[in-house]
């Protein structure tokens, strides 16, 4: 169920890429895509992402470890206890709007964390939130 989620937000990702007029601008595929994430996390989550700047997911492996997806473009922070332990690189094959980002990263991280942890390329914690 989860992969189907997975690949379901994904698919109409690229088939947003896909069917977009060429000339159409950045800003609208933007607005989309804020707004799919928006949907997706609901009000409350969607408030904490604008307020912090990050969105924090809980692992289902380490009951310890928290991963804080940023809204802006960088390396998901992951967290042991409070304290950062490093940050992961992760990007999709093709350019998409943020707010697509961070829902790749969301949806991954929760509905096949091992698979994300080895897709991801491992990098020292040294970034921001």
């Amino acid at each position: 169920m989860i992969y189907l989620a997975i690949l379901l937000v994904v698919a109409l990702a690229v088939l947003c890429v896909l069917l977009a007029d060429p000339w159409e601008s950045r800003g609208a595929a933007e607005k989309r895509a804020d707004e799919l994430l928006r949907a997706c996390l609901g009000e409350e989550e969607y408030g904490r992402l604008a307020t912090a700047g990050y969105l924090e997911v809980p692992s289902s492996l380490q009951p310890d470890r928290l991963y804080r997806i940023p809204k802006r473009r960088g390396p998901v922070a992951v967290y042991e206890r409070g304290t950062p332990i490093m940050a992961l690189c992760v990007q999709p094959v093709e350019p998409l709007p943020r707010g697509d980002t961070v829902l790749l990263h969301k949806l991954l991280i929760e509905g096949d964390e091992e698979r994300y942890l080895r897709v991801a390329r491992p990098l020292p914690y040294r970034y921001g939130p």
